[in-house]
């Protein structure tokens, strides 16, 4: 019982560190319509700041 405890913990802790990559890519949705231009203008600064910050 302890080593099939053991084996299970040790694949956990593989597969979560096979999993952890860094962030290459980071996408903000904006709902399109009339005014979709007027929107992109107004979250400008949310992009700039999201690329500062990551």
């Amino acid at each position: 019982m302890k080593k099939l405890l053991t084996a299970t913990a040790i694949t956990a802790v593989l597969a979560s560190s096979a999993f952890a990559q860094e962030i290459t890519e980071f996408n903000i949705g904006i709902l399109g319509g009339e005014n979709a231009q007027d929107r992109l203008a107004s979250t400008e600064c949310l992009r700039v700041k999201t690329e500062e910050l990551l």
